[in-house]
C-alpha cells in the first residue's frame, strides 16, 4: 500500500506530465518548417487531443493559455515539496491574474490596435 507521501508524489508526477502534455501542444508546428507538417499530419505535435486542447484553449483564455503549463508545474513542484505552500499560492494567484491580463495586453500592443483619441465631454 502506499503512504500519504508517494500518493503526493504520484499526483505531483502526473500533474508535471500533464503540463509537459499542455506545453508541448501549444507549441505551433509552424517552428519547425515544412517538413514538420509531415511528421505531424494532425497539425500539432500530440496530435488530435493536442491540437483539441490548442484550439480549446486559446479560444476560451487567448494568449493566456500560455501560463497553464507554468501553474500546473508549480502544483507539480508543490506536491513534490519543492516549494512551500504560501510560495506555490503566491505565484499560482500571480499567474492566474497574469493569464486574464495577458490577453488584453497582447491585444493593446498588436499591430492592428487602434485607440480612441477624441476627448470626453
Amino acid at each position: 500500500m502506499l503512504n500519504e507521501s508517494q500518493r503526493r508524489q504520484l499526483l505531483g508526477l502526473a500533474i508535471l506530465a500533464l503540463a509537459l502534455f499542455v506545453g508541448l501542444s501549444l507549441i505551433p508546428i509552424t517552428l519547425f518548417g515544412e517538413a514538420a507538417s509531415t511528421l505531424f499530419p494532425d497539425g500539432n505535435i500530440m496530435g488530435v487531443l493536442g491540437a483539441f486542447l490548442a484550439r480549446a484553449g486559446f479560444g476560451l483564455f487567448g494568449a493566456g493559455i500560455l501560463l497553464v503549463p507554468v501553474v500546473l508545474v508549480l502544483s507539480g513542484a508543490r506536491l513534490f515539496g519543492w516549494l512551500d505552500s504560501s510560495a506555490a499560492g503566491r505565484w499560482a494567484a500571480f499567474l492566474a491574474g497574469l493569464a486574464f491580463l495577458l490577453p488584453a495586453i497582447a491585444e493593446l500592443w498588436s499591430a492592428n490596435a487602434q485607440f480612441e483619441t477624441t476627448a470626453f465631454l
